[in-house]
């Protein structure tokens, strides 16, 4: 059954703010983490933990003894631990992962196996019930392009192994002559090309790493003549895939 919670607002906050939702599947506990999208000067720049427990709602608490940091990307909750990607400098380089263990409100800094550039083009999925970093890149339409997969073996020792994984499709749509390129991942672990010059219908291609296995999925209407016009967009202007929200819904009742 799914339910919508109202959270309450802090007694501080920050103009521009990131919050992550994290899962303890032994007691059933869900908590939100809260944190700054940058970092300030003056005041404080710690996280704030919330305890969602129905519609009872504990108070916002501040974290204790942490690194502080700037998160940098969407987060992935994996058997009641919470990873995302973060930077320790204020020009956003330094990269490092975050852990945050959702029952004791431990968080820990992991070291990456390869020096992070950039965490855009790298994506957190669940790979055979385990944190794994993935990255992809298009290779063209002549040859199959691969995965890079980093898995997490132990953070405590900082410890991965690495796997590259040969894609069993083309990322290159020969209808709309288009490179596919890796743009996120849904909750079912699933990474999902999208092609970089969109025309009507839209076909999206969503890939399993965990069964290399994928399926097509084709969206009508999205950048039809009815979304062109309105917009004063002509038939050869071209457009282009900014970003993807795998997880977005329109209507909160239950299907």
């Amino acid at each position: 059954m799914r339910r919508t919670v109202t959270l309450r607002h802090p007694k501080r906050e920050w103009s521009y703010t990131t919050r992550f939702l994290g899962f303890d599947p032994l007691d059933g506990t869900y908590k939100v983490l809260s944190m700054p999208c940058y970092h300030r000067s003056e005041g404080e720049n710690r996280p704030l933990v919330l305890t969602l427990n129905g519609d009872n709602q504990e108070s916002w608490r501040l974290l204790q003894e942490i690194t502080e940091h700037i998160p940098c990307s969407s987060g992935q909750c994996i058997n009641g631990v919470m990873y995302y990607f973060a930077s320790l400098k204020l020009d956003l380089t330094d990269y490092i992962l975050v852990s945050f263990h959702v029952r004791s409100e431990k968080m820990s800094m992991i070291k990456a196996p390869w020096k992070l550039a950039c965490v855009r083009k790298i994506f957190l999925v669940v790979y055979h019930g385990k944190l794994a970093c993935v990255s992809s890149k298009a290779s063209g339409v002549t040859k199959f392009d691969d995965i890079k997969i980093w898995i997490l073996e132990d953070a405590e020792k900082h410890e991965w192994s690495y796997k590259n994984i040969h894609l069993p499709f083309l990322c290159y749509d020969p209808i709309s002559h288009a490179c596919l390129d890796l743009k996120g991942v849904n909750d079912a672990g699933e990474l999902i090309y999208v092609p970089l010059e969109l025309v009507n219908p839209v076909r999206l291609l969503y890939y399993d790493p965990n069964r290399n296995s994928y399926r097509r999925v084709v969206v009508e209407g999205l950048v039809d003549d009815q979304f062109r016009r309105p917009n004063g967009l002509g038939d050869d202007d071209v457009l282009r895939t900014l970003a993807v929200y795998s997880n977005h819904i329109k209507t909160l009742m239950s299907l």
